[in-house]
């Protein structure tokens, strides 16, 4: 568990924790990297990590949470035709918004985000559910896929270095939606 505040000095300190987590991933699995490592790599003590955070896990969590709420405050906001098709949109956000995606591929954790997406998109989803009258198991089908989608073909571009752009490798995916 987490326990982040919203005032800037605790925010800093997050951030750091995560950063230092994410640059240790890029050496030693998550099942191997201490809470001492974190601090030190971090420049934080113990005390500030507990603070936080309840075990390194948590990081991964928390960041995932943060994206997808403000993924998801960020599609309400729109018009009420993006909101009709929150595909395009929430593909392209992840893409424009990496860091949980890439942290939580790093741990080896991509449940922790998918089921922060989920979370945060399940509220979305009825709507879209009440607007077109689809049947819960095809909500939670609809659900299964987009996430899907969005994960692996996060994952697939990440693999390949980044080498396409955002809106190059929507396309693809249009594409290849289209055919299916």
């Amino acid at each position: 568990m987490y326990h982040i505040s919203s005032s800037k000095r605790t925010l800093d300190s997050a951030q750091k924790i995560e950063s230092a987590l994410n640059k240790l991933l890029d050496s030693v699995s998550l099942d191997r990297i201490s809470v001492s490592q974190i601090c030190k790599e971090a420049g934080v003590g113990r005390t500030t990590f507990y603070r936080l955070f309840d075990m390194p896990v948590d990081i991964i969590q928390w960041r995932c949470d943060t994206n997808s709420k403000a993924q998801y405050d960020e599609l309400m906001s729109k018009s009420k035709k993006v909101i009709a098709f929150p595909f395009d949109f929430n593909l392209r956000y992840v893409f424009e918004h990496p860091q949980a995606l890439e942290l939580a591929y790093k741990a080896g954790r991509t449940d922790i985000a998918e089921a922060s997406f989920n979370r945060y998109n399940s509220d979305l989803l009825k709507a879209l559910q009440d607007t077109y009258h689809i049947s819960n198991m095809d909500l939670e089908v609809s659900e299964l896929i987009v996430t899907s989608i969005i994960t692996s073909s996060f994952k697939h571009w990440i693999e390949n270095g980044k080498k396409e752009t955002i809106n190059v490798f929507l396309e693809r995916i249009r594409r290849i939606i289209q055919h299916l």
